[in-house]
């Protein structure tokens, strides 16, 4: 197989691509930066290494991948855009009959301001698409809307509930992306307003899509949480295993697409691996006590999640197809690592065992290689989000370590678990673990 870079003269068998890179930057002084040419985000080496040799290997005949370019505009950098090389052959290998439009679309997006909201829109605007974002005026919200003043996002606010101001948005259209909802723990504590957001507010976006003069795509945001219990099956979960689910939040996203298959749409379903948010607040949620330190738990990076998303939009084909989108074999970890290593890094430290339910929760990990070969989208492991996580908050790292035994108290009230075995402790006559310990 052979790669056509579009650099002078240059045509590269696949399995010399990534020695290729280091060579040309041995001319260099600096670093060797690679930038995915569609998002702008840093890759690992590595990681695209792994992406790049297993193209060469599984793929048949040659085929065409640029651009692959070099970055004058910054002194001592050799930017090489592997990123978007990758992909284009992800897509183009995996997809002979489908047809990509590079044409700039009006995508919707509800819930434009949540975890996977944000990475969403960050990843259509950087494809040059024009997003116009649909959410709940909250102060949070406000705030992400600051940060991505100048990008041009077009930002409504309103309600998935209100059939007007969804009408009024997706009379637009192009693709509409629907990520609202309520989510656990919330879900659970308020059912009924649980139902009307995630099945009421489903119906309405795709009766208003059904009836939008452009006829657009709906990309519906689903969850694994609709396979229900799954632990003491083997893994992993197929698109095709039973839906089965246990909580007010599987159950309403289990009814909301039979509500999309039904609704005559060009819809398609993406279901949601572990999507760990990058703000801290979010990331240290009562709900992680509620999953077994032992439960299997498939993590996909949140930025992975919007680009899947803004493909989805743009591919074409897809029309009817259910998909997974997790982070892939090298995100599969036990529960027990990702929160241990999350908050070891913050500073924080791993928390007790007592603290965590044993009852199996609503997670495991996926089969991603259909909707890896189709959208392209795994670039970034969790040893990546730890990195990001780092970076993000390295400089609160010292103050963090110094009120550590007061984060952990506060986080060690929201469990439940703790509280009991805590109690049960002192009602025996034992004195309870030290918090700090």
């Amino acid at each position: 197989m052979i790669f056509r870079s579009q650099l002078p003269g240059r045509s590269i068998p696949g399995q010399d691509l990534a020695g290729f890179v280091l060579a040309a930057a041995a001319d260099r002084p600096g670093r060797i930066a690679l930038a995915d040419a569609v998002t702008g985000q840093q890759i690992r080496y590595g990681h695209l290494r792994e992406q790049v040799q297993g193209f060469a290997a599984g793929a048949p005949g040659p085929v065409d991948a640029g651009p692959a370019e070099l970055d004058e505009r910054v002194p001592g950098l050799l930017a090489v855009q592997l990123g978007a090389v990758t992909l284009w052959l992800r897509g183009q290998i995996g997809c002979e009959a489908m047809a990509e439009s590079t044409s700039r679309r009006t995508v919707v997006v509800t819930g434009a301001f949540g975890n996977v909201g944000v990475s969403t829109v960050g990843a259509l605007l950087s494809r040059g698409h024009h997003v116009v974002a649909l959410d709940l005026p909250t102060l949070p919200h406000r705030a992400a809307v600051t940060r991505l003043r100048g990008r041009g996002v077009e930002t409504v606010w309103g309600d998935v509930t209100d059939s007007a101001a969804v009408a009024s948005v997706i009379d637009r259209a192009d693709a509409v992306v629907h990520l609202a909802a309520l989510i656990p723990p919330y879900s659970g504590r308020r059912p009924e307003l649980t139902r009307r957001v995630n099945v009421e507010g489903t119906r309405i976006v795709a009766e208003a899509v059904a009836r939008a003069p452009r006829r657009p795509r709906l990309v519906y945001a689903s969850s694994l949480s609709v396979y229900g219990r799954t632990q003491h099956l083997p893994a992993p979960r197929l698109v095709t295993d039973p839906v089965d689910p246990v909580d007010p939040y599987g159950h309403t996203k289990a009814a909301a697409e039979e509500i999309v298959r039904g609704s005559g749409t060009d819809w398609v379903i993406l279901r949601f691996a572990a999507v760990l948010p990058l703000r801290l607040p979010l990331l240290i949620d009562p709900l992680m006590f509620e999953v077994p330190l032992t439960d299997r738990v498939e993590f996909v990076h949140t930025r992975d999640v919007g680009f899947a998303a803004a493909r989805a939009c743009e591919l074409s084909g897809l029309t009817g197809m259910t998909l997974h989108v997790g982070g892939g074999p090298g995100c599969q970890l036990r529960q027990r690592e990702i929160i241990g290593r999350s908050l070891s890094l913050l500073g924080v430290g791993i928390l007790p065992e007592a603290a965590f339910g044993t009852t199996p929760f609503h997670c495991d990990w996926l089969d991603t290689r259909e909707s890896q070969r189709l959208l392209g989208f795994q670039q970034r492991s969790f040893a990546d989000y730890l990195v990001d996580l780092h970076r993000r908050y390295r400089w609160r790292r010292p103050v963090v370590w110094a009120v550590a035994p007061l984060i952990r108290w506060a986080m060690l009230r929201g469990s439940p678990y703790w509280r009991t075995s805590r109690g049960s402790d002192t009602r025996r006559g034992r004195t309870p673990d030290r918090v700090g310990s």
